[in-house]
């Protein structure tokens, strides 16, 4: 009963969750990816790729 109890609290410590402490990412993908296509555009990108403030990655994240 012991050796179940140190296995499993072994999983249990105070570590932040990685996935709440994300400072970057990458999307990868097509048009549908992009989402709707309207919409302010992302600063110093219009001309370039046409990134929109409000695409599905950018929502998500």
């Amino acid at each position: 009963a012991l050796g179940c109890l140190v296995v499993g609290s072994a999983g249990c410590d105070d570590a932040p969750d990685p996935g709440r402490d994300v400072g970057s990412y990458v999307a990868l993908g097509d048009s549908y990816t992009a989402g709707t296509g309207s919409g302010a555009t992302v600063d110093g990108l219009a001309a370039v790729c046409g990134q929109v403030n409000d695409n599905y990655p950018r929502l998500v994240a």
